[in-house]
Order: structure tokens, then sequence, then C-alpha cells
């Protein structure tokens, strides 16, 4: 079978390799769309997390179940479906609290395990979820990002008609941005790129603001009434987005900082002493897959608006390279057509 795989650090290839076989409690899946995440980036160009090369990547995936293993119910044979791509042990004590994400055994799909840019891939029974007949493959495709997004939102009180302000407006950012409208929240966006500030918008958006000729601090005050938004979401990971999100909030307000970083970061903590701030951090999903799923059901979010471009898997080396290379771009996506 055709297998994106990582060869080296920055170094990825199309490759051919074996059909995997699904041991007992895996079912065995055609994917037909994956999505390129900024996971898969740092992956490739960061070895995130340190895992075996070489190594199938991608992990954002929706497809058919073609197999299944011993121990496997059979309602999952030829079911449509999505994948939670963080495969926790299920026995230390954070798994126990249903803390899955905080999982310090974990695998994960694209990181540790071969991932989902392939052919077939092989995954956990128990992390997969059956898609409602009325979701559409692209979309199912954009539910493991969704689900991050949701799991952000939770980190912070957020209610109907507070404010609250989105820096970076990313792929992730920009689910984040729908998240919220569906809430119910007026969502301030920063953002350098015209391209993802205008999808910002599309996603729900208010106010999309370019950071680095407008004055952030000054219209999001003009936006809150002087107030400070409510909640601030960090989803870029650089010292300015970081700061920023201090200096926008309102005495006593949330941030929450969901954005990945791989250099030390220089913050000012005065505005978090001195306005008492709540700081809390956010990482990947928590079993929030089903939620995002009715999010979809229900029409109250649509995850392939964000979508700039569809490739084949025998382009995926330069959907890698063109996400890397062109931040003013929405969600790329691999379409997979199993031979």
């Amino acid at each position: 079978m055709r297998a994106v795989r990582m060869e080296d650090v920055g170094h990825a290839i199309i490759d051919n390799i074996e059909i995997p076989v699904p041991g007992a409690g895996e079912v065995l899946l055609a994917p037909r769309y994956s999505g390129v995440c900024a996971t898969d980036l740092h992956v490739l160009h960061h070895h995130l997390g340190n895992g075996p090369i070489p190594l199938t990547m991608g992990h954002e995936v929706t497809g058919r179940v073609v197999k299944i293993g011993p121990g496997v119910p059979e309602h999952l044979q030829e079911a449509r479906v999505v994948v939670e791509p963080v495969l926790p042990c299920g026995d230390c004590v954070y798994c126990r609290q249903g803390l899955i994400n905080l999982c310090p055994h974990m695998s994960h799909l694209g990181i540790w395990k071969d991932g989902s840019f392939a052919d077939y891939v092989t995954v956990d029974a128990n992390r997969v979820t059956v898609v409602p007949g009325n979701v559409a493959d692209i979309d199912a495709a954009l539910v493991e990002p969704l689900a991050c997004a949701i799991n952000f939102s939770d980190k912070a009180p957020i209610r109907a008609g507070d404010r609250v302000a989105v820096l970076g407006a990313g792929p992730i950012g920009l689910m984040t941005v729908q998240v919220l409208a569906a809430m119910g929240a007026a969502v301030l966006v920063s953002e350098p790129e015209p391209k993802r500030r205008e999808l910002a918008q599309v996603c729900g958006a208010q106010v999309a603001i370019d950071p680095l000729h407008d004055d952030l601090l000054q219209m999001a005050a003009d936006w809150t009434g002087n107030g400070g938004c409510d909640v601030a979401i960090e989803c870029g990971g650089v010292s300015a987005t970081v700061n920023d999100a201090f200096r926008i909030v309102r005495r006593g307000g949330h941030v929450v900082l969901a954005g990945n970083t791989f250099e030390p970061l220089r913050v000012d903590i005065a505005p978090i002493v001195a306005g008492e701030l709540i700081v809390q951090g956010a990482n990947a999903t928590r079993w929030q897959v089903p939620r995002a799923l009715r999010l979809i059901s229900e029409k109250r979010v649509q995850p392939s608006k964000i979508v700039s471009q569809i490739y084949p898997l025998t382009k995926t080396v330069e959907a890698l390279e063109s996400a890397h290379r062109d931040k003013n771009q929405g969600k790329l996506m691999i379409e997979i057509e199993t031979p």
C-alpha cells in the first residue's frame, strides 16, 4: 500500500509498505480524507515526541472499517468512522480520572504509531466513533481538530454573550472561532494573514484585527467598551500572541494557552499579577469527539468552511511543504482513493 513516510527530520516520501493487520481490539481503516495539521509539521520538522523513524504520518482522519480484529464488535465492520488519535494507556492515575490527554504513557497516531496518510491504517477500536449519516466525509475528517477546539473552549467558563478573543487564526484557531460562535459568544480574532482573517469572519468572528498594523489593545478596548475581553484563547504559540492575550483580557479574566511552541517564550507576567488573571493550558482532546459530531450533525458548525485545498495522497509531500511555507491559507486536506 501507499504511505507517506517520514524518513528523517524534515524529509518525507511516498513509499510502498505492507498493509497492516489489525490485532486484538483493533480495526483496519481505509481512510477517505485526512487533514494536514500543525502537529504533522512539528513531527516532520521538529521530530515532535521523538517517535520512531521511518513513520507514516497523519492523524486527522475519517474512513471506512474494512477489517476487524479479534474481540471487536461486529457492528464496526464496514462502518464509516472518525478516529480520536490520542491512544491512552487506560491504566494510569490520569486515565482512571478521565484525563486521557494527560496520560504519560499514551501513544498517538502519526507521532508514535503509524498514521493516516496511507491507504490503510490500524486503529484501536475503542478510539473510533461511528459517523452519523448526515455528516459529510470532508466534515467528518475534521472532527479531531474540532474536538480540540471544544477542549480549548471548555477550559474557561464561557457563556453566551461573552466577549472572547482568539489569537492566531490558523486552522485550529478558525475551528475555535466556529465553536465559540456556536456557543453564542462574540468573537474577536487577531491574525496577521489576510486570508485567515477573512476565513475567521466566515467562521463567525465579529472583528478580525491585523496585530502588525492595527492597535490591538485599543481596538479590543473599543470593542468591549473598555472592559477587556472575558476570555482570550491563544492558538499561536509565540511570545507576541501570548503577551497580547494577557493584555486584552479584563481583570479577573481567563487566558487559555493552546498554541504549541518549540522555543522559550518571553512573557510579561505583570498583567497576570496585577489583573489576577486565570491562566489555563489546553492539550488535544478529552472525550470531545461525540460532541464535535453532534455540532456538525445539528449544523451548528461546518468545519469544511476552512478548507482551502484538497490534495490526492500522491501529493501529500507537496501539501506538507505548502502548509509549512505559506501561512496565508486555510486547512489543507488529503483525499485518499484506495486502489
